[in-house]
């Protein structure tokens, strides 16, 4: 059984959870998930300091990061911890204080990685893992409907085939009905 992470930077009040990029929850994750190139994107963007990418997100560059995990039975160093990063005491630790009370960017992230930065690995990699997540697939779906890009329709062409909008109207009905 593996710890949940989240990468939290308490300077913005923001946090992203890899899940979303369909990464999974064990700790090495930590060093090969696709969610590195969200972490390029908000750290290693110097054009972009102390600007906004888009309107729903905003650069990392100079601000803290931690990796925060979802211990149940925080010790006490982890609430002095949580005490030092963000000057507040409670019952849990930073996973859970960032969870309740600071912004996830994980959707917008992830959208700004298939809309805008549109890598070619790591398209190739998420639509793979999309094969056989329903979630990811209704994400980038959803994504589609939401933005009508050009772009992400030949992507749902190429790799699921012409008839894609069949295979989310089928999935969706059979998770409705």
């Amino acid at each position: 059984m593996g710890a949940y992470h989240i990468f939290v930077n308490p300077e913005q009040q923001e946090f992203f959870d890899p899940v979303i990029f369909g990464d999974g929850n064990k700790h090495g994750v930590l060093y090969h998930g696709l969610h590195r190139y969200a972490l390029k994107l908000l750290f290693y963007s110097p054009e972009l300091l102390s600007t906004p990418i888009n309107n729903e997100l905003n650069t990392w560059t100079g601000s803290p990061m931690y990796i925060a995990i979802d211990d149940d039975n925080p010790t006490p160093e982890s609430k002095e911890t949580l005490n030092d990063i963000v000057g507040e005491t409670g019952e849990h630790n930073l996973y859970w204080f960032a969870r309740r009370n600071f912004r996830d960017i994980s959707s917008p992230l992830l959208k700004h990685l298939l809309l805008v930065v549109r890598n070619d690995t790591f398209l190739a990699e998420f639509y793979n893992r999309a094969e056989t997540r329903q979630d990811l697939f209704a994400f980038i779906v959803s994504t589609y409907y939401e933005s009508r890009h050009g772009g992400l329709k030949l992507d749902l062409e190429s790799n699921f085939g012409k008839n894609w909008d069949k295979r989310y109207q089928r999935k969706d009905s059979t998770n409705n009905g």
